[in-house]
């Protein structure tokens, strides 16, 4: 119970657009990157695709929900997304939430990730090589799958919630190493 809480405060604070950072004394050597995000990431849906959540849900979805929002040097995008059916073998309907952090500088997107990667170490996680500066998948094994990636000022969040039979683990992989790739 104590990682769905950690899952859900994650999301509580992406989607409010604050920030918390270990460490408010930031060092004159952090990496300032601009408040205002590059035109491609203007946009959800050009990291984060319908495509790459039917991909991830293994059925068609559609968005229901989307935004952004811009408090102080951070920038935050969110999307969920919701498959058009219920699985008839789990009888759950899958859901992808997908947001994108763009903070004013890089130590802060690292204190943020190494905040919640400590709170969700004893409920089982896995760090990830090869995702950006620092990445890591958090699963229960039957409601859902979690990954928190890094790089530089930058940071995504993704999790599928009520898995179902057509949920790909290999598909939510690959698009989160993709997404991050891109920045």
């Amino acid at each position: 119970m104590r990682y769905l809480l950690c899952i859900s405060v994650v999301l509580a604070l992406a989607a409010c657009g604050q920030q918390t950072t270990a460490n408010n004394t930031q060092q004159a050597t952090d990496t300032v990157a601009p408040a205002v995000p590059d035109k491609k990431e203007m946009s959800v849906d050009s990291l984060f695709t319908n495509s790459d959540a039917e991909k991830i849900l293994g059925e068609p979805a559609h968005m229901t929900e989307g935004g952004t929002s811009v408090k102080n040097d951070t920038t935050v995008y969110n999307a969920t997304y919701t498959a058009n059916a219920i699985d008839a073998k789990t009888n759950k309907t899958g859901n992808i939430y997908f947001m994108f952090e763009r903070y004013g500088k890089e130590q802060t997107a690292h204190d943020l990730y190494e905040y919640f990667r400590k709170a969700n170490e004893a409920n089982g996680i896995n760090v990830l090589d090869g995702i950006g500066d620092e990445a890591y998948f958090h699963t229960d094994g039957q409601n859902f799958y979690f990954i928190m990636a890094r790089r530089g000022a930058k940071m995504i969040r993704m999790k599928v919630n009520k898995l179902t039979s057509k949920t790909s683990k290999e598909e939510f992989m690959a698009v989160a190493k993709n997404i991050v790739s891109k920045f």
